[in-house]
């Protein structure tokens, strides 16, 4: 089945910033991104989930499904959930050679 390209998801998000008036807008609008995000569930948020290197904790839950990868994410800090949550518009459902690319 065909899905939205990367492309297309970076295009959509552009557009959703460039409404932005300065960059306590758009800090704003990535902390809404992270507060609105769904929860994983507490039997997710595992110690191999953890993204290294954030200074928040970042769980990154990936799950493949057929040629295509799914991602889900929460973070302990708002902004940190929202950047994630952007990264996700992007990539997740994407086939793991156009992610590459």
């Amino acid at each position: 089945e065909p899905s939205v390209s990367i492309e297309s998801q970076i295009e959509k998000l552009i557009t959703l910033f460039q409404e932005c008036s300065g960059p306590t807008d758009l800090y704003e609008k990535i902390i809404e991104l992270g507060r609105k995000a769904p929860p994983l569930a507490a039997e997710e948020r595992l110690e191999e989930r953890l993204v290294t290197g954030c200074q928040s904790r970042l769980y990154l839950v990936v799950t493949p499904n057929g040629e295509r990868i799914f991602f889900r994410a929460e973070a302990d800090a708002l902004i940190a959930n929202g950047l994630a949550q952007l990264l996700l518009w992007v990539y997740s459902g994407q086939k793991a050679e156009e992610i590459v690319r």
